[in-house]
C-alpha cells in the first residue's frame, strides 16, 4: 500500500484523459487543518462544505472561498451530545443532520445553511443510529439509512416537517457506503452487497418510491461510493476491477448502463468521495499521514531503540497487546476502502525476533482494543459483530476465528472494556459504565466487583499480569481524574494518582505492579506510579504505552494523520462541462 502523499501525487498525476477530453481532469487542495473531518459534504451550489466540528462537537459549514468556520448549533460544554452525519437540501439552503442525544442515540435535526434555530424532525430510541444521505428535489422528504437496535437496516424517507417515514428497502445488517437521489428524483443510487459470500459491492437503482430495483454495475470487483453527474447522464464510482482502487464513469440512459464503464483516474486509493456540486466538482476526502505501532526497549522510563512494526500493516496499525511472554505483539491495522465512521479493522500478529507478521480477518464489524490470555493462546477483542451486538470476543491468534464471550444487542461499536483475571474468567465494566463486572466464561456467571457512586463512570480498566489487581479510572462528565486500584483477594480499593486541574487520564497500563497513566492537559504525559502511595514521577515516554509483562519492553503508536478535502475538476465530458456550467448558472 502507498502511503496518501504519494497516492495524492499519483492522483494528481495518473489521471486517465479520455479522447473526447478537451483538457486534462485536475485535483486541488481545498480544505486541511486540525479541524477538517469528512463526515459532512459540499452544498450544490459549491459555496460550503457541512462538518462536525471536532472540539464542541457541533454542526459547522466551511465557506469554501474564505475559509471562515461557523457553527449552526450550540452544544453545552462538556456535554457527551454531538452532530454527525450531514446533507445539504437541493438549493443548498437547509441541512439534515444526525444529532446523538444524551439518551444514547441518533436523531435526524434539520437547520438552516444561513443560521438559525435547528429543529428536531425524528427521534426513535429503537432506531439507534441514523444517516441523513440526500433530499429530495422539492425540498419535502430527506433520504436516510436507518440502523435499527435490532440488527436491520433501511433506505428510508423521512418527511421534513412532520418526521412520518416511509421505508423503501430492507437490506439485513449492512448498510451502504453512499446513497442519493438521481438529479431528476425518479431513481435512488446506492452500493450493496448481494450475498455472493464476500464483501464486494454492486451498484443498483431503487426507484423512488421504493417499487422496483434493478441493478446498474455487477462485477466480481467491488464497486462503490457512487455518486451521479450533475446531468444525471452518468455515474462516477470507485472500482478495483483493476486490481487497484481506480475512478470510473458510466452513461447511464433510462436507468440503465449505456456501454461499459470508463476509467476516469488511477489510484484513487483509499479517498472518500464527498459529493458532486452542480458545477461539476467532484468533493472527496483523504486521510492523509501515518500511523504507525513502534516497540523499543524500557531504560529508566525511556523508550530506547525504537523500532517500527508490521510489513502489510505498516502504516495503518493502532492499539498494540503484547503477549504474556513477550514475545508476539498483536495490533489493529486498517482493512479494505475507508468508512465515513469507524474503520474496518482487522489483527495483525507481529514477532519482533523474526519480523514475521500475520494479518488475520476476524468475522467482526470493529475492533476496539485486544489482550491476549494468560496462556497466550486468545486474543480478548472487544468490539462488534456488524449485526447490532457488541460487547467481548475470542479471536484466534493463529486463524482468526472468532467465539463470543460477552454480547449484548445494542450498544456502542467498540464494544465494552474488558480484561483477563485468568484463563477463564474476565473482568468488564458494563455499558452504562457504572460498574466492573466479574465473569466467569464456562458458567456464565457474572459478579459485580465495584459500582461507581451516582454521577461517575468508570474508564480504562486494566488487570495486572496475574490477575491479583484492577486499576480504573474514575470520572465526572468526560474528565477521568481519579485512579483506582481493586484487589481481587480482599475488595480493598487505593487510590495511587488523582489528575488535578484540567487534566484527564486517557489510558493505564501495568508494569508489574507499577501503574503507567498517560494525562492529556495542555500536553500528553506518561506518569508512573506504584500501590505504596507514594508521589507519581514524570516519564519520558510516549502517550499510551503498552508495557510488555516483564517490564521490559514498551509499544506506543507514532501518527501524524489527518483528514483532508480534496476537488476533482475537468473530469466531465466536454459537453456535460458546458451543461453543468449553464444549470448552475445564476
Amino acid at each position: 500500500m502507498r502511503p496518501l502523499g504519494s497516492l495524492r501525487l499519483l492522483f494528481a498525476l495518473a489521471v486517465v484523459v479520455g479522447s473526447a477530453a478537451a483538457s486534462p481532469p485536475s485535483t486541488r487542495l481545498v480544505w486541511s487543518d486540525q479541524s477538517t473531518n469528512l463526515l459532512g459534504g459540499p452544498s450544490p451550489d459549491g459555496r460550503w462544505i457541512s462538518y462536525v466540528d471536532p472540539a464542541s462537537g457541533d454542526l459547522a459549514v466551511y465557506d469554501v472561498e474564505s475559509g471562515e468556520k461557523r457553527k449552526l448549533t450550540r452544544n453545552a460544554p462538556d456535554a457527551e451530545t454531538f452532530a454527525y452525519f450531514s446533507a445539504f437540501s437541493r438549493d443548498s439552503s437547509r441541512l439534515a443532520y444526525a444529532w446523538f442525544n444524551d439518551e444514547g442515540f441518533y436523531e435526524i435535526w434539520t437547520v438552516a445553511a444561513a443560521g438559525g434555530e435547528p429543529r428536531k424532525i425524528y427521534s426513535n430510541p429503537e432506531t439507534g443510529f441514523v444517516q441523513p444521505c440526500d433530499w429530495s428535489l422539492d425540498g419535502k422528504k430527506i433520504l436516510t439509512l436507518f440502523f435499527r437496535r435490532d440488527n436491520v437496516s433501511q433506505i428510508a424517507l423521512v418527511d421534513a416537517e412532520d418526521g412520518s417515514v416511509q421505508v423503501l428497502k430492507t437490506l439485513s445488517w449492512f448498510y451502504p457506503k453512499k446513497i442519493s437521489f438521481s438529479p431528476d428524483g425518479r431513481y435512488i443510487l446506492y452500493d450493496s452487497i448481494l450475498g455472493r459470500g464476500g464483501v464486494a459491492r454492486d451498484i443498483l437503482l431503487l426507484s423512488a418510491d421504493g417499487s422496483a430495483e434493478r441493478k446498474l454495475i455487477e462485477h466480481d470487483a467491488n464497486d462503490i461510493f457512487p455518486l451521479w453527474s450533475p446531468s444525471g447522464d452518468a455515474v462516477v464510482f470507485a472500482s478495483d476491477r483493476s486490481g487497484e482502487m481506480d475512478l470510473w464513469r458510466v452513461v447511464v440512459r433510462d436507468g440503465d448502463a449505456a456501454g461499459e464503464p470508463q476509467r476516469i483516474a488511477r489510484s484513487f486509493g483509499r479517498a472518500l468521495p464527498m459529493g458532486v456540486t452542480a458545477d461539476g466538482v467532484y468533493y472527496y476526502g483523504l486521510r492523509a499521514g501515518r500511523s504507525d505501532v513502534v516497540t523499543a526497549r524500557l531504560e529508566n522510563g525511556r523508550a530506547v531503540e525504537p523500532a517500527m512494526v508490521g510489513l502489510r500493516s505498516a502504516g495503518r496499525s493502532v492499539a498494540p497487546a503484547w503477549s504474556r511472554d513477550g514475545r508476539r505483539l498483536a495490533l489493529l491495522t486498517q482493512l479494505g476502502t475507508e468508512n465515513y465512521g469507524r474503520d474496518s479493522r482487522g489483527v495483525a500478529v507481529w514477532v519482533p525476533a523474526t519480523r514475521q507478521e500475520t494479518l488475520l480477518v476476524p468475522s467482526l464489524a470493529y475492533i476496539s482494543q485486544l489482550r491476549w490470555s494468560p496462556d497466550d493462546a486468545t486474543l480478548l477483542a472487544s468490539g462488534s459483530d456488524g449485526r447490532g451486538r457488541s460487547g467481548l470476543y475470542a479471536i484466534n491468534p493463529d486463524s482468526g476465528a472468532v467465539s463470543d464471550l460477552v454480547r449484548r444487542h445494542g450498544g456502542q461499536p467498540g464494544g465494552v472494556e474488558g480484561d483477563w483475571l485468568d484463563a477463564d474468567t474476565l473482568a468488564y465494566v458494563n455499558e452504562e459504565r457504572t460498574k466492573i463486572v466479574r465473569y466467569q466464561i464456562a458458567e456464565r456467571k457474572e459478579e459485580t466487583l465495584f459500582e461507581a457512586a451516582d454521577g461517575t463512570s468508570i474508564h480504562h480498566l486494566r488487570a495486572t499480569a496475574d490477575g491479583a489487581w484492577l486499576a480504573f479510572g474514575l470520572g465526572h462528565e468526560d474528565r477521568v481524574q481519579e485512579i483506582r486500584a481493586l484487589r481481587l483477594a480482599d475488595g480493598e480499593l487505593r487510590t495511587p494518582m488523582r489528575v488535578d486541574g484540567e487534566g484527564s487520564t486517557v489510558s493505564l497500563d501495568w508494569a508489574g505492579e507499577e501503574l503507567y497513566v498517560t494525562v492529556q492537559a495542555k500536553t500528553l504525559t506518561v506518569w508512573k506510579t506504584g500501590l505504596d502511595g507514594g508521589a507519581p514521577s514524570k516519564t519520558d515516554l510516549p502517550a499510551s504505552p503498552r508495557i510488555s509483562a516483564d517490564g521490559g519492553q514498551v509499544a506506543y503508536v507514532q501518527s501524524d494523520q489527518r483528514s483532508e478535502v480534496w476537488a476533482l475538476e475537468d473530469w466531465l465530458p466536454p459537453a456535460d462541462r458546458l451543461r453543468s456550467h449553464s444549470e448552475s448558472a445564476p
